[in-house]
């Protein structure tokens, strides 16, 4: 019987062993993850994550400004919002609701004076993270943090960073709204195979923006002037992971959301390890964009990297 055993775990590693000369793309992906380790991916990963965060917190004060001046553009809303926020607290509590929105729309000048400055800092701060991170895998050295240079570039990929995020949502929700319209004057919008087809459409569309911001992100924030060609193998294959995993963080978000802690403890776990893993596949890209181009291990002469 141990015989048996270990005569088939002996042929299971030499068919774990072969599978690099069987299959390419699985040696591939060996020597990726052996670069992206040896590059101190994960450490990398957890900044850009950890940058993320920083960076969410005054993109909510926006939110939040924004929010003030619609109730104080819409004085009939405050009334709709007080009635549901007295349902949704604790009784004692009620008596705050209010004062607290009050508070809120007095508050909405300053809230978003400082949300937009904030916004600013930590969207270069969280811009530099990701362009060190992303440079690290192929081995380059950080810029100097007071550099001129160092600013204008990060303003420069940040503002176009945004540009493109933005026009692709605006390009994506008037194109829905076109559809949907059209659908509705041919009396087409209720069909199963339509809301199927508009669902499909859906994730192409993102399939492509994910493309195409990943093709920037690695052909152009390490400085190196990588063609778009070199990069479009790898941003293909991070948009589909950045899809996949999209899909899969809400369908957990909904199926904790079903009580009061998994809502709150369950909604926030998912969301930290949603941006742990794509800040990983991101890292992952550039290793296999990196060593690609020939970048190899940190310690390695020209002639271990091409074995």
């Amino acid at each position: 019987m141990s015989t048996s055993i270990g005569d088939r775990a002996a042929a299971l590693r030499a068919w774990v062993a072969e599978l690099p000369q069987r299959h390419p793309w699985v040696e591939r992906c060996r020597r990726t993850m052996r670069h992206y380790y040896a590059h101190r991916g994960n450490h990398l990963a957890l900044a850009v994550a950890f940058a993320t965060v920083l960076a969410a917190v005054p993109l909510l004060m926006i939110l939040f400004s924004g929010a003030a001046y619609v109730l104080w553009w819409r004085a009939s809303l405050v009334t709709d919002l007080e009635t549901w926020l007295l349902g949704a607290v604790p009784r004692s509590m009620r008596e705050l609701v209010r004062p607290a929105i009050d508070t809120a729309i007095g508050q909405r000048v300053p809230v978003g004076s400082i949300g937009m400055l904030a916004t600013l800092w930590a969207g270069m701060t969280w811009m530099s993270v990701v362009r060190e991170a992303v440079s690290a895998m192929w081995g380059l050295p950080p810029l100097l943090p007071a550099s001129p240079r160092r600013v204008l570039r990060d303003l420069r990929a940040l503002l176009l960073l945004v540009t493109a995020a933005l026009s692709s949502f605006v390009l994506v929700a008037a194109s829905s709204a076109l559809i949907g319209s059209a659908l509705d004057l041919f009396g087409l919008a209720d069909a199963p195979v339509v809301r199927w087809l508009l669902v499909l459409g859906g994730a192409l569309s993102g399939l492509a923006i994910n493309w195409v911001a990943l093709m920037w992100v690695l052909a152009r924030l390490p400085g190196l002037g990588t063609p778009y060609r070199a990069v479009a193998g790898p941003a293909a294959a991070g948009a589909l992971a950045f899809e996949v995993l999209t899909v899969a963080t809400t369908v957990t978000v909904g199926a904790a959301s079903s009580t009061v802690s998994g809502a709150l403890f369950g909604t926030v776990l998912t969301g930290l390890v949603f941006l742990f893993a794509t800040s990983r596949i991101l890292l992952m890209l550039a290793a296999w964009t990196a060593l690609s181009a020939g970048a190899g291990l940190p310690g390695q002469t020209l002639g271990e990297q091409a074995e």
